[in-house]
């Protein structure tokens, strides 16, 4: 790749690079992060040969690391913070907490049509198993403190009472 340029106005940041798409001798603008651009603008000039790591996402480049042509960087595995470059403890987020907190990413709510026993239950889902299990504790609480009751039926009709009464209470 061949770097051309960097541009910056306001909050956006863009390198221009030979290259970056297929068949492109003029060169291709990218976003990319305040790091990458102060970087580019300091280390590199017009025409210079580049390695560039990039992202496409609907159809538009992400610059996320540029070298000198040769000068292999350390890579990771870890996903790096789409403004700064800065590395990622997993691919949860797309920002670092710093970059987050100045400029914080569209937040996609992701939800399942179906509940799952399986992998990450939906929130009514969640919301019923705490409800069980407080139920579920309620009843061995009792169950420790009447130990002395004599009669294992009338135990059973008091634990069956008081959780269908609860049960009510908390799932309407």
């Amino acid at each position: 790749m061949i770097y051309k340029t960097v541009y910056k106005r306001d909050n956006k940041t863009l390198i221009k690079l030979s290259g970056l798409a297929d068949g492109d001798e003029k060169g291709t603008w990218a976003s990319c992060s305040i790091a990458v651009y102060n970087y580019a603008k300091k280390t590199f000039k017009d025409g210079d040969e580049v390695d560039a790591e990039y992202s496409i996402k609907d159809g538009e480049y992400n610059v996320t690391r540029v070298t000198a042509k040769g000068k292999s960087s350390v890579k990771s595995d870890k996903p790096i913070c789409i403004d700064c470059g800065k590395e990622l403890k997993d691919s949860k987020y797309e920002k670092c907490y710093t970059c987050n907190k100045k400029n914080p990413s569209k937040k996609t709510k992701t939800t399942s049509t179906k509940g799952s026993s399986f992998g990450n239950p939906t929130d009514e889902e969640a919301t019923r198993r705490n409800k069980l299990a407080t139920l579920s504790s309620v009843c061995e609480a009792i169950n420790v403190m009447t130990g002395q009751v004599g009669d294992v039926d009338t135990l059973g009709e008091m634990i069956v009472t008081l959780y269908d009464k609860l049960y009510k209470k908390l799932f309407g």
